[in-house]
């Protein structure tokens, strides 16, 4: 027998509901599967040092924050960075976004 609400009989809303949390639950996989690959993760201490300036060169201080040990001192240091690049105006964090590093 049909429901009244759309004519779904209940198999088919069930068949649906399951369809849905299953779709759910894929995408749910997929999204923390790809977040984590977005982050270098470093080898050593000199690439640690050369992503956290990467990072903070681009403004992504949110990733920079993983590569520094923290401490209160280092910390103080972090903030009055962050800040700093936030008072830069629109030319200046873009010539920082463009600039490089490089190894001699």
């Amino acid at each position: 027998m049909q429901d009244a609400n759309y004519g779904l009989t209940l198999v088919m809303f069930k068949n649906v509901k399951a369809t849905l949390v299953l779709f759910i639950g894929l995408l749910v996989l997929v999204i923390a599967c790809n977040s984590s690959s977005d982050e270098m993760k470093a080898d050593n201490a000199l690439d640690g040092g050369r992503y956290f300036i990467e990072n903070c060169m681009q403004g992504d201080f949110s990733k920079a924050k993983n590569y520094f040990l923290a401490s209160p001192q280092n910390q103080a240091i972090f903030d009055s960075i962050s800040a700093h690049y936030f008072l830069l105006d629109k030319e200046g964090r873009q010539q920082l976004r463009l600039a490089s590093i490089h190894k001699k």
